[in-house]
């Protein structure tokens, strides 16, 4: 199979929510697959891109170097590094895309 040929695959990560609340913002998330994805695969060029528009992240891949579940991981540890992993989760909302939802924390009286 030539490189033209793989099929490419396309994930929106919607960051609404925390980012309208000034909690993470999309242009780190942006930095941080960039330099994740192509460290788990050890092939820089095969990652096509990954574009922030407004509050979304928007990658396109090739088919073969990450899946759903992989990028998700990837989304997770970004959270996880920013402390905000107890706060917010990652959740798949449509085929190719995910959505950070806040969790809910009863509040102490």
């Amino acid at each position: 199979m030539s490189k033209e040929n793989t099929e490419k695959k396309e994930y929106c990560i919607d960051c609404t929510h925390p980012a309208s609340d000034n909690l993470l913002s999309p242009s780190d998330l942006q930095s941080h697959l960039e330099e994740k994805i192509k460290t788990y695969t050890g092939k820089k060029e095969r990652l096509l891109e990954v574009t922030c528009k407004d509050n979304n992240v928007l990658v396109r891949v090739n088919k073969d170097i990450i899946n759903k579940q992989g990028l998700k991981n990837v989304i997770r540890r970004f959270l996880h590094a920013k402390r905000l992993s107890a706060f917010i989760k990652v959740y798949g909302d449509t085929k190719n895309g995910f959505e950070f939802r806040y969790m809910n924390v009863a509040e102490d009286n």
